[in-house]
This record gives structure tokens, sequence and C-alpha cells, in this order.
């Protein structure tokens, strides 16, 4: 498994120190090598996303990235473990957490994706989805704060009513002024 992980270093080398130094390097790997102690391809994919997740999520919050996407782990018809929408998270959450305009938003959309996905992994992915544009005709980065905060109180204990409240609260703001 190490061999596996050196080689995929090797092969994203280059894009991962475009977007890190290298004085920075080991704890973003050392993240990899453990994923790949649960489960290789989730690992060697996490290394291949380094360069796309680096610049829009701080080292702090990495591990609660990658707890999001391990609770979308589903089993499949034979009851063996389906990677696949981890995976998809994977390559595609760097992108959609990059469209939230405040970074100090994004770890926030994190947590409460993951605290959905504990009930709900569907409802988790839509809030991925869909909080960039949710976020954007909020007024403000405070309103922002407070409704996906609100959000997550929701969320641990009903994650469809926590999405269907996050889908009406820029209606609502606007309305409150």
């Amino acid at each position: 498994q190490d061999a596996n992980v050196t080689l995929e270093y090797l092969r994203t080398a280059p894009q991962i120190l475009a977007v890190l130094p290298s004085d920075h390097l080991q704890p973003w790997l050392d993240v990899g090598v453990e994923l790949t102690q649960i489960d290789v391809v989730v690992g060697l994919e996490y290394i291949r996303q380094i360069p796309a997740v680096a610049p829009v999520l701080d080292l702090s919050e990495i591990r609660k990235w990658v707890a999001f996407g391990m609770k979308l782990i589903q089993p499949n018809t034979i009851g063996k473990p389906d990677y696949l929408g981890t995976l998809e998270f994977l390559r595609t959450s760097p992108a959609i957490l990059g469209d939230i305009e405040q970074p100090a938003v994004r770890p926030k959309v994190v947590s409460l994706g993951a605290a959905l996905a504990d009930q709900s992994p569907a409802a988790a992915v839509a809030w991925l989805a869909e909080s960039p544009s949710l976020l954007r005709a909020l007024p403000s980065v405070e309103w922002q704060v407070k409704v996906v905060q609100y959000g997550g109180l929701l969320a641990e204990k009903a994650a469809e009513s926590s999405l269907l409240y996050l889908r009406r609260a820029p209606e609502v703001v606007g309305m409150i002024g």
C-alpha cells in the first residue's frame, strides 16, 4: 500500500507542489496514508484531489471533509461497501466549495453536510450541490453563518426538514430584511 501511495504522490507531486509549499506537504500526505489503510482506492483518490482541495480548505478542516465523504459509503446490492459516492464527493466537492465566496463559511458547509449524511446521504449531497447558490442568495456572511448553524441544529433531528429549511432560508431572510 505504501508503494501505491508513493507512486500516486509522484504522479501528482507537480500539481500538489503548485498549491502547497513543500514544508506543508507531509500532514496532507499523512491523511492519504491513513485513508489507504481504510481503503486503498479512497486514499489514492484523496491524494489525487489534494491539488483541488488545498486551495479551498485549510488542513485543519481536511479530516472533517474526508469524514463527510466517508459517510457517503453505502452498501451495494450484495451488501459490500460501495465507495462510488465517496469517490465522486472527493472529485467534485473541491470545486463546489470553491464556488462558495466566503472561505470562512466553507468549513461550516462541510460540517452541516456531515451532519446531514449521518441520517441521509442524499440530503447531504443535495445540500453540498446547492449550497453555493443558496448562500449567495443571502444578504451577508453573518446571515450565511446563522442559516448554516440553524440548519445544523435541524440536521441533528431531521435531515430532510433541514434541507427544506436551507432551501427556503433565502426567501425567509429576504422577507425579514
